[in-house]
């Protein structure tokens, strides 16, 4: 499946050493969805907490990559030091609310029969 027209890679740094490709529409996926019909047969990557702002009826596949959420925190501590940014939660609060983070996706996503959801590990 070829990326989205609106991707864009990201310029290697020590939190991004892969250049992974970033949409920069997602980011206003919460205010603006009219450019999600348009992406239509393609991949678009959209972190977890814009999942439940997909729009409601053009049917879409997700592929939800699961980590350990300690990782997770521990490479969300390291970017923001990275960047000099404040460091405003330690690992031991991030972990459960980057859990019930994943239980609102995961309860957003059950009802929505247009959504067709494959889980595999973060490798």
């Amino acid at each position: 499946m070829p990326p989205s027209q609106s991707n864009r890679r990201i310029p290697t740094d020590d939190s991004n050493p892969a250049r992974y490709v970033e949409c920069a529409p997602v980011k206003q996926l919460g205010r603006d969805s009219s450019w999600f019909l348009g992406a239509a047969g393609c991949a678009v990557k959209i972190t977890v907490p814009m999942l439940m702002s997909l729009p409601p009826h053009p049917p879409a596949r997700v592929l939800l990559l699961t980590r350990d959420l300690h990782e997770v925190a521990a490479s969300q501590t390291a970017m923001l030091q990275h960047m000099g940014k404040p460091v405003r939660f330690t690992s031991a609060e991030l972990v459960p609310a980057l859990q019930a983070l994943m239980h609102r996706a995961e309860s957003f996503l059950a009802p929505r029969p247009e959504i067709m959801v494959r889980r595999d590990a973060f490798a």
